[in-house]
């Protein structure tokens, strides 16, 4: 909740890309990469076998994902962090009644 409640500026960050390497811009990809796959594995444990880790990965990657697109657009989508919190919220729910 820190990140939601601290002002748009304070939690901006500048990374200026065109002086980046191609070399650190391909590893960048690569952890968005890897990021992504912690989601994806995480909503196959979700349904496929109801575990806890599933949501756990879920939770934990979503947020990740959310804070390297905040640095690289340079700003913070408080949308997304909500539609996040609204999505973990039902299916943590749903969770709870199938189990």
């Amino acid at each position: 909740f820190f990140l939601l409640l601290t002002s748009h500026d304070g939690v901006t960050t500048g990374l200026p890309f065109r002086e980046l390497t191609k070399d650190f811009l391909w590893i960048w990809l690569l952890v968005f990469a890897v990021l992504h796959l912690v989601v994806f594995t995480g909503g196959l444990l979700l349904l496929l076998i109801n575990k806890v880790s599933g949501y756990i990965l879920f939770i934990v990657a979503m947020p990740s994902i959310l804070l390297a697109n905040a640095v690289i657009n340079n700003e913070i989508n408080f949308t997304s962090w909500g539609i996040l919190l609204i999505f973990g919220f039902f299916i943590w729910n749903g969770r709870k009644q199938v189990g």
